[in-house]
């Protein structure tokens, strides 16, 4: 996989809009908290996206690691 495919810089740029959202730009990333952080990406994790077919990153993520543990 690579980071410049055409089918891949449209989700980039997403993640990058959405990220933009709890973080704007100019802001200083030394007022970010940890606690900040992870609450952003918890948020996006649970968030649908399209691209999954509605389902959150968490639930595919979640989802392939059961098949990869299945027996």
């Amino acid at each position: 996989m690579q980071a410049d495919s055409p089918w891949q810089r449209g989700t980039n740029e997403h993640e990058g809009d959405l990220l933009r959202q709890y973080f704007p730009g100019g802001i200083s990333f030394r007022k970010i908290t940890e606690a900040m952080v992870v609450k952003a990406a918890e948020q996006l994790n649970n968030r649908p996206r399209k691209c999954l077919h509605y389902q959150t990153p968490a639930e595919v993520f979640n989802q392939a690691l059961a098949g990869a543990f299945a027996i």
